[in-house]
C-alpha cells in the first residue's frame, strides 16, 4: 500500500497552485491595466477615496517638514502599477482563507482610525506639541474647555468590527474631546460678526444605530458623546440635532456599509433638521432627480479587506440639484487657480460623485436672490450635504479646512457670509488634529494657535503688574503677527 503524502507536501503543492493562478490573474490585469496607469491617478477606485496631491514647494513648507512628508504621501500613493498591485494582495489574503464573519480588525491608534493622513492636509504639522497642550490632551482647544468630569474615564480601542455585512469603527473619544470640538465652534461664534448665523451640525456613525449589544463596550457611547458637546455649545450657537433626526430612520439606508460614510439619504434627513433650525423649507427628494453609480468598495473595505464585504458592495446614490448655478473649486492650498466644477460629479465613480472630492475651496453661484450667502466648514462627510444647500442661498463657499490655508474669518468678510455651518461627525469631531485644524483654519494656519498665546502671555504679565505694582515688559498683536515691546 502506498504510502500517503505528508501534509506539508500537499499543503505546498496546493498553495503553489493559488499563487500561480493568482499570478496569471495578475498578469492579465496588470497588462489591461498599463494603459491607465500611464497618467497620474486623481482618485483610486480600489480605495475609493482621493489620492495624496503632489505638495506644494515653499520655503515654510520645506523647513517645517510639510513638504517632505506631503512627498512621501504622494509618492506612496502613485507608484507604478499600484492598483493592481493592492488588489493582487487583497486576492492573496482571500485565499488564504483566514476571514471570520463578526470578526474584529484592530487600527491604529491615529487620527479617525488609521483612515486620514494628515501630514497632507496644509498647513498642519500635528506633532509635536507644546507641554500645555500634551497635558490637555488632544489639543490647544481643550485649554479652556472647563473641569473634566469626575467620574473616572473609561479608555476605547480603535477598531472596525464586521457584523453581518456591515462595518461598523469604534469611536475613541470620551466627554473631555467633545467638550474640546464644541469649544472651537464656541470660538467662531466669538470671533466672527454677531449677525452672522453659526451652526454646529455633527453626525453620529453607523455604529450609533447598529453595533450589537454585545459589542456596545467597545466603542465610546455617541449618544452620551453628542450630549457632551450639546451642554458646552455657546448660545450664540445654533444646534442641529442629527441624531435624533437620523434615529426614525435607521431602517433605511442612512450609512454606507463598506464605507465610513453616511448615504445621500442620511446626508438630507441631516440637511432638512439643518432646515428646520434655520428657518428654511427643505427640498422634497420626490422633486429632484434620483440616479446610482455601480456598486463600489469603500474605505472600511479598503482597510479590512473582509470577503464579506466584498461581496456586498455599495450602491451610491445621488440626487442632481434642481436650481441653475455656476461653480469653481480651487485644488491648491493658495487659491491662485480657479477651475470649473460641479457639486455632483457624475463621471466620478463611489462616494466621489459628491463634489468630485475634497479641495480647499469650492463656491458656487445660483440664480436665487435672498441675500444669504453660506459657508460649509466640512470635511468629507459634508460632501453629501452640501449639493442641497444650492436650493436657498445666492452663493455656497464650501470649504475643507484639513486643505484650506487661509483664514475663514477673512472669507467670511469677503464673501459677505451670512450663515456659517460647521459640519462634522463623532469620529472626526473627536479627532485632536481635526479639531486643531478646525481652530487654525478660523483665523488662518498658525494663527489662532499665536492669538491664544499672546492672550495668556498678556493675561500673566497683568497679573504680575497687579501683584508688583510695576510695568512689566508687554506683548502687543499688530495685524495678527505678535511682537515683543518694552512698556513705557
Amino acid at each position: 500500500m502506498a504510502r500517503p503524502r505528508p501534509a506539508h507536501v500537499v499543503n505546498v503543492a496546493a498553495l503553489a497552485l493559488v499563487l500561480a493562478a493568482l499570478g496569471g490573474r495578475f498578469l492579465i490585469e496588470l497588462r489591461l491595466s498599463i494603459g491607465t496607469t500611464q497618467r497620474t491617478l486623481e482618485v483610486s477606485e480600489l480605495e475609493n477615496r482621493t489620492l495624496a496631491p503632489m505638495p506644494v514647494f515653499t520655503s515654510s513648507n520645506l523647513s517645517s517638514g510639510a513638504y517632505t512628508r506631503g512627498l512621501d504621501a504622494y509618492v506612496a500613493d502613485h507608484f507604478p502599477l499600484r492598483e493592481p498591485l493592492l488588489e493582487l494582495a487583497s486576492m492573496v489574503k482571500d485565499a488564504r482563507g483566514f476571514h471570520v464573519d463578526d470578526v474584529v480588525y484592530d487600527t491604529p491608534d491615529s487620527d479617525v482610525g488609521g483612515l486620514e493622513q494628515t501630514d497632507t492636509w496644509a498647513g498642519v504639522d500635528a506633532g509635536p506639541q507644546t507641554a500645555e497642550e500634551l497635558d490637555a490632551g488632544v489639543g490647544t482647544a481643550l485649554l479652556d474647555a472647563g473641569p473634566a468630569p469626575e467620574k473616572k474615564k473609561k479608555k476605547y480601542k480603535s477598531g472596525v468590527s464586521i457584523v453581518n455585512d456591515r462595518a461598523l469603527m469604534f469611536l475613541v473619544g470620551d466627554d473631555e474631546s467633545a467638550r474640546a470640538f464644541a469649544e472651537v465652534v464656541n470660538l467662531y461664534a466669538q470671533k466672527l460678526d454677531p449677525a452672522v448665523r453659526i451652526f454646529s451640525v455633527v453626525t453620529p456613525t453607523a455604529t450609533a444605530f447598529y453595533l450589537p449589544p454585545d459589542q456596545q463596550e467597545r466603542s465610546a457611547p455617541e449618544d452620551e458623546n453628542l450630549a457632551a458637546m450639546k451642554v458646552t455649545y455657546d448660545p450664540a450657537v445654533h444646534v442641529v440635532d442629527v441624531h435624533q433626526a437620523l434615529k426614525g430612520h435607521a431602517d433605511e439606508d442612512i450609512f454606507f456599509r463598506t464605507d465610513h460614510h453616511w448615504t445621500v439619504l442620511g446626508a438630507y434627513y441631516a440637511y432638512a433638521a439643518f432646515c428646520a433650525a434655520a428657518g428654511l423649507v427643505p427640498v422634497d427628494l420626490h422633486n429632484l432627480e434620483k440616479k446610482s453609480k455601480s456598486p463600489t468598495l469603500g474605505s472600511l473595505y479598503r482597510m479590512t479587506q473582509n470577503k464579506v464585504l466584498k461581496n456586498h458592495p455599495d450602491v451610491v446614490d445621488y440626487y442632481l440639484p434642481s436650481v441653475p448655478y455656476t461653480a469653481v473649486r480651487y485644488r491648491d492650498a493658495d487659491l491662485k487657480t480657479a477651475a470649473k466644477a460641479n457639486f455632483i460629479v457624475e463621471g466620478e465613480k463611489g462616494y466621489v460623485v459628491f463634489l468630485g472630492g475634497d479641495d480647499p475651496m469650492m463656491v458656487a453661484k445660483t440664480e436665487i436672490k435672498n441675500g444669504r450667502k453660506v459657508l460649509l466648514v466640512k470635511n468629507s462627510f459634508g460632501n453629501a450635504f452640501a449639493p442641497f444647500l444650492l436650493h436657498h442661498f445666492e452663493e455656497v463657499v464650501v470649504v475643507d479646512y484639513r486643505y484650506y490655508a487661509g483664514s475663514l474669518a477673512t472669507l467670511v468678510k469677503t464673501h459677505g457670509i451670512t450663515d456659517v455651518i460647521l459640519q462634522n461627525a463623532t469620529v472626526t469631531a473627536n479627532s485632536r488634529p481635526h479639531v486643531r485644524r478646525l481652530r487654525e483654519a478660523l483665523l488662518g494656519s498658525g494663527a489662532a494657535w499665536e492669538a491664544e498665546t499672546l492672550e495668556k502671555q498678556q493675561a500673566r504679565d497683568r497679573k504680575y503688574q497687579e501683584e508688583h505694582g510695576i510695568r512689566s515688559p508687554t506683548t502687543t498683536l499688530d495685524a495678527g503677527t505678535p511682537t515683543t515691546s518694552e512698556a513705557r
